[in-house]
């Protein structure tokens, strides 16, 4: 998807992993939903909508979860990928939204869609109209 918008991006790390955790919201919220589905993390499929390079989706994975991410953002996506295959972690799990706004994941497949950060960067142009 071309957004005509450039994003700098630093090279996720574990230096940039140590300082970073999901949002204190995401945090309670994953609570509640464990509280109340019953399901142990493992058990819990969540979409990090607008992933960037995906420092919030291993964050999840170590927490035990399974966690995928999507972006429009090649650059940021491929930086991701690198890091888990660095790490050897499956670094398939990334997808790009296409243009007609699809993430390539099945209606229902997530029990939980997060988002951190995103309602600053998503840029306008690439919101589907209504």
């Amino acid at each position: 998807m071309n957004t005509n918008q450039t994003w700098s991006h630093q090279p996720l790390s574990e230096d940039v992993l140590s300082s970073y955790g999901p949002n204190k919201q995401i945090d309670q919220y994953l609570q509640l939903y464990r509280e109340r589905s019953g399901k142990q993390p493992e058990q819990i499929r969540i979409l990090d909508f607008g992933c960037g390079t995906g420092s919030l989706r291993v964050t999840l994975i170590r927490r035990g979860y399974q966690a995928y991410g999507v972006d429009i953002d090649r650059e940021a996506l491929a930086i991701g990928r690198q890091f888990m295959r660095t790490n050897r972690c499956d670094a398939d799990v990334f997808s790009e939204i296409d243009e007609r706004n699809r993430t390539g994941f099945a209606d229902g497949f997530f029990d939980v869609i997060v988002s951190n950060q995103i309602v600053f960067t998503y840029p306008c142009q690439a919101l589907p109209a209504r």
